[in-house]
């Protein structure tokens, strides 16, 4: 993959060349060859060599001839992007009807043949840009974050989450509450009107001894630098988690502290869109959340919007058509995120993945919640039905 350079920054990028004319492969090579931060690693003019090399390679890129024997290149790039995750399609051929297929499996762009540089070099700036995002940062030595987008975890020093490990839901509720509500007091009868409800003070206050408990030694056991400590006289309970960060936090910092979203810092905020893993606390689904979780929500979105706009005026539906998916695989009732991606699919003349995208809105609103599609998208539908129709 990519060779190491500074942290954040590219230094090589490898790139697989796969097309069954010797011809192609040669003048490829040739136009690469401008871009001393790219190195063809290899060649092949089949689909079984293009698999055999990209496994043993894992390269970060790979242009491919969609027209190959035996196994066409839409299929052969499955197959690698199923290997190799992280690696980079972009589609060479003398036929632009699989464009929308290209999409589809989110190649990183399609180029037409004959391939100039100026186009070539869009693709190239491109592929740069996305390394460059997906290039590790370097966190600061003892660096801790807890994760609280989607799934709790922890990690350290910019390695891989792990979750916390609970003796029971209630200390991880509690503890989740108190992190909530860090910083101030949170009253002993508040929490046992939370957790122990239908309990007596004397057990209920027992389980929340026991619970409390809990959560301290799984605290420690993760070596989280967070205190649990009592206060108001032993009536309430405080959690300083001021020596961690949590990723909501540093996301939405981060989010409002970026500039308007232009060609020269669109990476930060695709980096900035990847960092929203998941709702806040959506694992467990705390009814205490919710208000939370809908104000982070309003804010990604509208910042989603404004990045796949970005994408959308420079041409670069590939990267428009992704982020839309994932805005509607966290949020499958957001009839915006649908209108935009089906005006999108319209755009390109995709009438399958239009109606499809129609039928997908329809059944989650109507079927899931009983809610009938809001008249702006029956107006939009319509009207281009009519249009097609004539």
């Amino acid at each position: 993959m990519v060779e190491s350079g500074e942290k954040g920054r590219i230094a090589m990028i490898r790139a697989l060349l796969a097309d069954d004319e010797q011809l192609a492969l040669f003048q490829m090579e040739n136009l690469l060859a401008a871009y001393p931060d790219i190195k063809v690693a290899g060649t092949a003019m089949d689909s079984a060599l293009a698999l055999e090399l990209a496994s043993v390679m894992q390269p970060d890129v790979v242009f491919l001839d969609i027209h190959m024997p035996e196994m066409n290149g839409l299929h052969t790039a499955e197959l690698i992007q199923q290997a190799i995750p992280g690696t980079d399609i972009v589609f060479v051929t003398a036929h632009g009807d699989y464009a929308l297929e290209a999409f589809d499996i989110n190649a990183l762009d399609y180029l037409l043949k004959p391939i100039s540089k100026a186009r070539l070099a869009k693709t190239v700036h491109r592929l740069q840009e996305r390394l460059s995002r997906n290039a590790p940062e370097g966190p600061a030595p003892g660096s801790m974050l807890l994760h609280v987008l989607g799934s709790v975890a922890y990690s350290r020093d910019g390695l891989a989450p792990q979750p916390l490990k609970w003796r029971t839901t209630k200390a991880q509720e509690l503890f989740l509450y108190l992190l909530h509500h860090r910083n101030r007091i949170v009253g002993k009868d508040e929490i046992l009107q939370l957790l122990w409800p239908d309990f007596d003070h004397k057990k209920g206050s027992t389980h929340l001894y026991t619970t409390i408990y809990q959560i301290k030694q799984c605290l420690k056991q993760a070596s989280l630098d967070i205190r649990l400590q009592n206060a108001s006289s032993g009536e309430g309970y405080t959690l300083d988690a001021d020596k961690v960060k949590l990723d909501a936090a540093e996301w939405e910092a981060g989010v409002r502290c970026a500039e308007e979203i232009h060609a020269d810092n669109r990476s930060l905020h695709q980096k900035l869109f990847d960092m929203y893993r998941g709702e806040y606390l959506s694992a467990s689904d705390y009814l205490w959340a919710e208000g939370e979780r809908e104000r982070l929500r309003v804010i990604w979105l509208h910042h989603a919007s404004k990045l796949a706009d970005s994408y959308l005026q420079d041409g670069l539906l590939p990267e428009a058509v992704t982020l839309l998916k994932r805005v509607l695989e966290l949020n499958p009732y957001y009839e915006e995120g649908y209108l935009s991606l089906m005006k999108l699919y319209d755009r390109v003349g995709d009438r399958a993945a239009t109606e499809a995208c129609f039928a997908e809105l329809k059944r989650n609103l109507e079927d899931d919640l009983g809610v009938r599609l809001s008249p702006k998208v029956l107006q939009w539908y319509d009207t281009r039905r009519e249009k097609n129709s004539v």
